[in-house]
């Protein structure tokens, strides 16, 4: 037995392993915890690293305190703090304070998840992160690491905007947005012609300049037949790998929120929306009665 457990321990040192960190939101988790079902499948370790605030809503225990690691689905689930363990209160809590907590005491607490699956005899090659926390690099990195690389679930495009916005054609986009007209063309390598850039610029000015360089590899979360243009711009610069399409509604036919996928982090409204849409005419725009609920 105890010769079975070595080789055991040996095969997993010796498997690829992706920690995929995430920001604590639905739409960061769903589609990390498809890309680790998919690392699975072609051999490798995966476990998706979640806050507390998070994995107690995923996997309630009904003891406050406890952070545990689990396995579901062949993918593991590790937690690690943001110093918001309670969870975030956007109607008392500073979204910016929040942003500079997660990254001190994220920082630290991540590092002991890496130590422990190290320890454990199932250290981490690859760092995975989803969008906001480039931090975890620069953690992955001085835990001896050897590859991150950041999980792009937006549409490559967009990612194509910001990078080429601040990799030489800012003053195209700012005379753009300066001249007031709506109207107003952009042109960006491998992109189509785009205006109102205004609201683009503002959510690029509160991202930018922070997360220096990019990182090694970009998983990307579409495919070249879909955005072949923009990828194109983008390879000659960083190195993107196309991993998608990773959507939420595609579940396994045997993967059940009991069994092996974990809770939402929200309730689903039990009314069901395609039952009301059945109600309405073909063709015809309607208002939700929901919407005033939500």
């Amino acid at each position: 037995m105890a010769r079975r457990d070595k080789q055991q321990q040996q095969q997993q040192q010796q498997q690829a392993h992706f920690l995929i960190v995430t920001y604590p939101a639905q739409g960061h988790v769903t589609p990390a915890r498809h890309l680790a079902r998919r690392f699975v499948r072609g051999g490798a370790l995966a476990t998706v690293c979640v806050p507390v605030s998070a994995f107690r809503k995923m996997f309630p225990t009904g003891e406050v305190g406890v952070e545990e690691e689990v396995e579901r689905g062949g993918v593991g689930y590790a937690a690690y703090s943001d110093g918001y363990d309670g969870g975030f209160d956007r109607a008392v809590d500073d979204h910016t304070r929040y942003m500079a907590q997660v990254r001190t005491v994220g920082s630290r607490t991540l590092a002991g998840v890496l130590r422990r699956l190290r320890d454990g005899g199932r250290p981490v090659t690859c760092a995975v992160y989803t969008l906001l926390l480039p931090w975890v690099a620069d953690v992955a990195r001085e835990n001896d690491v050897v590859a991150t690389a950041v999980f792009w679930i937006q549409p490559v495009t967009a990612l194509a905007a910001y990078y080429h916005y601040f990799r030489g054609h800012r003053e195209a986009v700012v005379a753009a947005a300066a001249s007031r007209d709506p109207c107003a063309e952009v042109h960006l390598p491998g992109l189509p012609a785009a205006s109102e850039f205004s609201g683009l610029i503002n959510l690029l000015d509160r991202r930018g300049g922070d997360s220096g360089e990019p990182p090694t590899y970009v998983l990307a979360n579409t495919f070249d037949a879909m955005e072949g243009d923009s990828l194109a711009s983008l390879r000659p610069h960083i190195e993107v790998v196309a991993v998608g399409p990773v959507l939420s509604f595609l579940h396994d036919a045997d993967e059940t929120k009991s069994v092996s996928s974990p809770n939402d982090l929200f309730d689903h409204d039990s009314v069901s929306y395609l039952d009301w849409l059945d109600t309405k005419p073909t063709g015809r725009w309607c208002t939700s009665p929901l919407g005033a609920r939500r």
